[in-house]
């Protein structure tokens, strides 16, 4: 970045060339640089706006993003006006691949008066990170449905919450809730994924979800009972047009579900319903190989089977991703152990399947011991014999580097 910056300054045609390369990562502070002063900036420059490819807006320092206050969280005068984040995403390149990104802000309302759009604003991605979703108490704001500003190719929802109280069990959403609204059209995402208990995947379940011509994977962290509870009821309003299915069943026990975990997948996760899936991705970031055996290491793949023994016969790839590695491949072992059944029980079940792919996270310079350990673990003859199990290895650790504003 800093060659990049350098070169700009060279001269006219240095600049030309230098300056889509500098804007294609920008991360801009709203405590710092309010967005009706970006707005100005890219309506004065769109060539820098056609250059952004991943725009990452925050309200504290993304350094800190994995914890987010109370306090971070309060309302303050750096709100994003929801009119200027539609007016910003609508500068940016409709070709391109735009990616926004919204970490730890709070959306208000809509201005009262400033006609809601009806064109939707492209994006490639939108990731909103522990947002907070405000009321429109005041008298110059307007309920409206803040994810039917964009068309979304991938739409990812970490734990944002409202100002209003949710009831869960009966879906119960506030009617002045500004996160969406009765009669609008339905949200347009192809991949919706949900981490925890999310107030925007709520409303807009609340609201009859997302439209079900455009989407067709889900995926759910299921990080606690609730979030459960959400992700089959999403599950199930959507089950005729989803094709990929994404679960990371961590959380998955006894002690967090306080009951059976084959009778709770049964009674709220009925993947039976989902007659058009065809890919199915389980991850896991437990047990270990010291804990494979514990307590709470069995129920993980308790919840692996329910799931499985479920899934309609139209599957047609399995995806199954364990633990991290690191520099124990010794740890595949007992996890191939565990796994073993399921693997065996949807090779039988499924006419259709393709594939049984157990996913390797590892550092790349241990794929040779962890091959040696996958050759010599326990996989009766008949799974390998049938051609249907696989192993990918992929690293897990990626950089990247963006320009601040």
């Amino acid at each position: 970045k800093e060659a990049l910056a350098a070169c700009s300054l060279v001269s006219s045609t240095c600049r030309s060339f230098a300056q889509p390369q500098l804007f294609q990562d920008v991360r801009l502070g709203v405590l710092n640089r309010p967005l009706d002063q970006f707005l100005a900036f890219l309506e004065a420059r769109p060539h820098l706006a056609k250059a952004i490819r991943l725009l990452d807006i925050y309200y504290f320092d993304g350094a800190d993003s994995a914890a987010v206050t109370a306090d971070m969280l309060q309302p303050t005068p750096s709100s994003l006006c929801p009119s200027l984040m539609y007016n910003i995403a609508m500068q940016l390149s409709k070709e391109a691949r735009v990616n926004l990104k919204l970490e730890g802000v709070h959306i208000p309302g809509w201005p009262r008066d400033t006609p809601l759009p009806t064109r939707r604003a492209r994006l490639h991605w939108l990731t909103l990170l522990s947002p907070l979703y405000q009321t429109p108490k005041q008298p110059y704001t307007v309920p409206f449905d803040f994810l039917g500003l964009f068309d979304v190719d991938e739409l990812r929802l970490f734990n944002g919450r409202s100002d209003s109280p949710f009831t869960l069990e009966f879906l119960e959403v506030p009617d002045e809730i500004s996160l969406a609204t009765l009669g609008s059209p339905r949200p347009i995402a192809r991949y919706v994924e949900v981490i925890g208990l999310d107030d925007l995947a709520m409303s807009t379940l609340a609201h009859g979800g997302f439209d079900p011509k455009h989407l067709t994977t889900l995926s759910f962290t299921l990080k606690n009972y609730d979030a459960l509870v959400l992700a089959g009821m999403m599950l199930q309003l959507h089950s005729r047009c989803i094709h990929d299915l994404r679960i990371d069943v961590t959380n998955i026990t006894r002690v967090h579900l306080g009951g059976s975990v084959d009778v709770i997948y049964a009674n709220l996760f009925k993947l039976s319903s989902c007659i058009c899936l065809e890919r199915l991705i389980m991850s896991w970031w437990a047990p270990t190989s010291t804990d494979a055996t514990s307590a709470s290491g069995p129920e993980i793949y308790e919840a692996l089977a329910a799931m499985v023994a479920s899934t309609p016969r139209s599957l047609r790839k399995l995806e199954l991703c364990p633990p991290y590695v690191d520099r124990t491949p010794e740890m595949l072992a007992p996890i191939m152990r565990l796994l073993v059944p399921i693997i065996e029980t949807a090779i039988a079940l499924f006419p259709n399947l393709e594939t049984v792919t157990v996913v390797i996270l590892s550092a790349c310079s241990m794929k040779g011991k962890c091959a040696d350990v996958l050759r010599s673990s326990v996989v009766p003859r008949k799974v390998v014999d049938s051609g249907k199990l696989k192993y990918e290895y992929r690293e897990t650790y990626h950089r990247t580097s963006c320009a601040v504003l």
